[in-house]
């Protein structure tokens, strides 16, 4: 594994000279009127210029892992992530209950928690016919997939996965097929699933008192054996990741990675390895949302 460190920089020629003599490809972008001209450019973990770049701006990189294919296909599970958000639901009000309500500093109203408790609804949405997987437009919480995904996943014998129906608003107003399918899990790792190295990383809501983990940049997740349940492929964690309204994690195992990757299926999704510690060895705390 190495970290990616990606910046976008206000444009100085002092930092464009910097990047020339350490041999890093940049892009200039923006024209400097309207958009403001900026530059950008990433590194690995290690390379000179990150020490540098504090000289010409106090912003802070985006960090990233980065695995090798090895380090993926030798991992028993992974995480999955879809990279871009970019399908709107039309019915959050409808489709799930808030709670612990909290005042935002500007006075709106917002919630700590949301559970789902129906179907969704979609704008209308096409997208890339060569894409598979989408988020929704707030961030991770929902994972969509093409309904051509279900029936490869089906003959597969891919355990542990379901299906929800997913319906699009058309202009009258009517619910149709929207050719999409909302995948949730049958197996849910809970909090005491999850392995803490970092105490400072826990938050808690001050209304239920239940903990989440606010999994900064380059976080890693890190599960006890004895959670992981033989032959099944699919896995959500509870919503406890994230700042504002935690969301889960998807998991799956090597064999559903294979067969993603084999299908192509794998175009806007990002696997990251997942690592797997005995719990009787002592390494690293766990928190319990359950009690």
């Amino acid at each position: 594994m190495k970290k990616k460190y990606y910046y976008v920089i206000f444009y100085s020629e002092a930092l464009i000279s910097a990047l020339n003599k350490n041999h890093v490809r940049y892009e200039v972008i923006g024209d400097g009127t309207i958009v403001p001209k900026m530059i950008r450019f990433y590194v690995y973990e290690g390379h000179p210029i990150i020490h540098i770049i504090p000289d010409y701006s106090e912003k802070e990189p985006i960090i990233t892992n980065v695995f090798s294919e090895k380090e993926l296909t030798n991992a028993d599970y992974l995480t999955l992530y879809p990279i871009k958000p970019v399908i709107d639901i039309t019915n959050v009000q409808e489709a799930f209950d808030f709670s612990c309500k909290r005042i935002s500093f500007l006075g709106d109203i917002r919630y700590r928690h949301l559970t789902q408790k129906s179907c969704l609804c979609i704008s209308p949405f096409k997208g890339n016919e060569k894409t598979y997987f989408f988020t929704e437009s707030t961030g991770r919480h929902i994972l969509f997939v093409r309904k051509d995904i279900q029936n490869v996943l089906l003959e597969n014998d891919i355990k542990g996965v379901m299906f929800l129906p997913v319906y699009k608003n058309s202009r009258n107003k009517t619910l149709t097929d929207s050719g999409f399918l909302q995948v949730l899990s049958q197996n849910i790792l809970y909090s005491d699933s999850i392995v803490i190295e970092e105490p400072e990383r826990i938050t808690e809501c001050p209304i239920c008192h239940k903990k989440q983990i606010v999994d900064a940049q380059g976080y890693q997740l890190k599960l006890f054996s004895e959670k992981i349940l033989a032959n099944q492929d699919f896995y959500m964690t509870e919503p406890i990741f994230g700042q504002g309204i935690p969301s889960s994690l998807f998991i799956v195992s090597q064999k559903l990675y294979r067969l993603l990757k084999d299908q192509h299926f794998d175009k806007n999704v990002k696997f990251s390895p997942i690592s797997i510690i005995n719990h009787q060895s002592g390494d690293g705390s766990m928190i319990d949302n359950q009690s």
